[in-house]
């Protein structure tokens, strides 16, 4: 035991390699019409409005105007640009990748007040049938129409990890279009347990006649739920409100908010036996939004004890550690300290 502690401590120095289920949160790329500096300032506005909404996901960030003085200055937070030609579109375009800092933008964002989306987002599989000319299909992740095109176009805007359902045998034994059209969730839900999914989105989109078209959507994480429909001519638009929507819901359930703080939280974990298994739950901590410092208090024949310097609140925490599989939570006792067990 004391060759473990020695060997504990040491690896507390050494730097931890933070988990991610996103990437490319501060980056954006944007077309522009030359490399003028007048276009590249206006081009890296539009990119940092991106990043914006990615990080802190919710459009309320650039729609209530307060942040447009920093938007002006946007080159300050950019880390590095480069310019590429798009050759895959018929007229060739010229586009502008920038690169942002993400303490800038943290900082930038809480000062305004507004949440801190950290990387470990829940991953949401997307059930969508539609009904067009008389018939209903479901959207798979093979399809190469409209669907599928603005669900995987909206999540890369919104960076929510999302997926479409296989439709394969076992899905299709197990969920009809009629399951969605008729509001059955149970055999939705068990369906989407091979996904693994943190969240599950279903919708369903119809014509109404006169050009215009309605989608109902239902978004289920865990036991929590969230009902919305739409009316609109708009297609395109109805399709992606699906997933705009559940961005900003969910990001108020996870994303770390500006000064909700809890200073230091005590997180006992047991069934860590062994030096790996301590690596594996100091690095998912580690990278969790929120956690700001983590140090061993003890160790022992059935786990250890951690603290936690955390800021964004002890129950987006919470909800966050939920997404990573890691850890299960156990009984809180004493109160005060958050319980887990390592999964096997």
């Amino acid at each position: 035991m004391r060759y473990l502690l020695v060997l504990l401590s040491l690896l507390s120095l050494m730097p931890l390699l933070a988990q991610a289920q996103v990437s490319g949160l501060y980056q954006a790329e944007v077309a522009v019409a030359d490399q003028a500096a007048d276009t590249r300032a206006e081009g890296m506005q539009r990119a940092l409005m991106q990043v914006l909404i990615k990080v802190s996901g919710t459009t309320r960030v650039v729609e209530d105007g307060a942040l447009h003085g920093a938007l002006q200055r946007a080159s300050r937070y950019a880390q590095r640009y480069q310019y590429r030609s798009d050759g895959v579109a018929e007229e060739p375009r010229l586009l502008m990748a920038v690169e942002f800092e993400s303490n800038a933008v943290d900082g930038l964002l809480a000062e305004y007040g507004y949440p801190v989306w950290g990387r470990v987002r829940p991953q949401t599989l997307v059930w969508l049938a539609v009904e067009d000319r008389g018939q209903r299909s479901l959207v798979g992740a093979d399809d190469s129409g409209l669907a599928r095109e603005v669900i995987m176009r909206s999540a890369a805007e919104r960076a929510l990890p999302v997926q479409l359902p296989l439709l394969d045998l076992s899905d299709r034994q197990r969920v009809q279009v009629a399951d969605i059209w008729g509001g059955f969730w149970d055999d939705i839900v068990q369906a989407s347990q091979r996904y693994q999914a943190q969240a599950i989105l279903i919708g369903r989109l119809a014509p109404l006649g006169s050009g215009q078209w309605e989608v109902r959507w239902t978004l289920l994480d865990g036991d929590e739920s969230e009902h919305w429909q739409q009316r609109s001519g708009d297609v395109d638009a109805l399709i992606g409100s699906g997933v705009r929507h559940s961005s900003e819901w969910l990001s108020s359930r996870y994303a770390r908010a500006a000064g909700d703080s809890d200073g230091e939280l005590l997180m006992r974990v047991d069934g860590v036996g062994n030096l790996y298994d301590y690596r594996r739950v100091v690095e998912h901590l580690s990278g969790l939004s929120g956690v700001q410092s983590l140090r061993l208090v003890r160790i022992d024949s059935e786990g250890m004890q951690l603290a936690l310097g955390i800021d964004g609140g002890q129950e987006v925490l919470q909800r966050t550690i939920a997404l990573g599989r890691l850890l299960v939570a156990a009984e809180q006792d004493p109160p005060q300290q958050m319980h887990y067990r390592l999964r096997q």
